[in-house]
């Protein structure tokens, strides 16, 4: 009840966060009383909004305890390693932010206060300066699973997180801040260099229709289906993931993992933006449709990969964080209510099969809830 209640409230307070275009916060400014910073009223009240609804679900991440298979697994241990000068398998950057949290307490629950802190904020201020629907956003963000996961994987989510800011500096077409986000997110999971493929919304010349790249990505989940062996080959040279190759690994990470009610979904996704596109006009050259409708490709071409490459899900999950930013952003696009509001219920109700599935699955162990303060 404590998610619930957690995610009804946020999505209702970010319903009061309202006229973002062109207000003014913490801006330098220069008049003839010298220099001083702008804070606009409506972004003050904006801001107040966007971090009460943010706080319920910091506090949850923060104070969990247990919660998620990696938390005794992977973290908690992990830090203790590194508390003692030992390392662990982390990369660069996340196993140095541990390292630089050890440097003031022993105590391995602050790697999920500082963590948990990280994630929250980073998403909420993305999703702020470039959603076009942050309540929408939001109900996504719950429904997609994204929330709970962070809970467990948090290198994933916080290489997402940075993809998400990664993904705003490339709709401001600010390119070399976007490669430089992708290369940070990648060095807290190296499977996050993957969202580098994002810059081939900004070659000029790529610019096809949703049809002819719904086609394209049909042919592509062929070809990967039919080149298994070579992509095996080619997978096996990346250390990181070789790692799963081994045959103790192998019957673990190469079964399916990826449902078949997560590929119909993103499907119907690509069929909306289909109608879209084709019933719309005035922005198949905009950015965040071109990053939308490429999303879904990514997302397609991994999930043809499954069961041949190991754990192909945990590929699919550091980009597929940003799902809650680029779907709502894409049906924005479409000018008559009713149809829009056709296509987010009809979203909605796909992600909520989804998360059933997932809930009554037990993914990532993290239900029942429960915090520092019931130990």
């Amino acid at each position: 009840m404590i998610y619930l209640a957690a995610a009804v409230f946020a999505i209702l307070v970010s319903c009061c966060i309202t006229g973002r275009e062109g207000a003014r916060y913490g801006e330098f400014y220069k008049d003839k009383n010298g220099w001083g910073i702008a804070f606009d009223k409506t972004e003050v009240r904006n801001r107040f909004f966007l971090y009460l609804s943010a706080l319920p679900l910091f506090l949850i991440s923060a104070l969990r305890f247990g919660i998620g298979t990696d938390y005794f697994y992977t973290y908690a241990p992990g830090y203790n390693v590194i508390a003692s000068g030992g390392h662990m398998h982390f990369e660069l950057l996340f196993h140095w932010l541990v390292k630089i949290i050890t440097m003031f307490t022993s105590n391995y629950q602050w790697l999920f206060v500082v963590t948990s802190f990280l994630f929250i904020f980073i998403v909420y201020n993305t999703l702020y300066r470039v959603s076009k629907n942050i309540p929408m956003a939001l109900v996504i963000f719950f429904l997609s699973y994204v929330y709970f996961i962070s809970l467990n994987n948090i290198r994933q989510a916080l290489a997402s997180a940075f993809i998400l800011i990664a993904i705003r500096c490339l709709i401001e077409d600010k390119v070399w801040k976007y490669i430089f986000f992708c290369i940070v997110a990648g060095l807290i999971h190296q499977v996050a260099f993957i969202s580098l493929a994002f810059i081939i919304v900004k070659i000029k010349k790529i610019n096809i229709s949703v049809w002819w790249q719904m086609v394209g990505t049909a042919i592509g989940m062929v070809l990967i289906r039919f080149g298994a062996k070579y992509i095996i080959k080619l997978i096996s040279m990346i250390p990181r993931l070789n790692l799963y190759f081994n045959l103790e690994e192998l019957l673990k990470y190469t079964n399916r993992t990826i449902s078949t009610k997560f590929i119909l979904l993103n499907i119907v996704i690509f069929l909306i933006y289909l109608i879209i596109e084709q019933t719309e006009d005035g922005f198949v050259a905009d950015t965040d449709w071109k990053i939308s409708k490429w999303a879904q490709t990514f997302y397609l071409l991994i999930c043809a990969a499954d069961g041949i490459v190991p754990a192909t899900y945990r590929i699919l999950r550091v980009i597929i964080f940003i799902q809650y930013l680029t779907v709502p952003n894409a049906i924005e696009h479409c000018k008559d209510e009713r149809h829009k509001w056709m296509y987010y219920i009809l979203v909605v109700i796909a992600f909520v099969l989804m998360f059933l599935e997932l809930y009554f699955a037990g993914s990532e162990q993290v239900f029942p809830y429960v915090s520092i303060f019931d130990v």
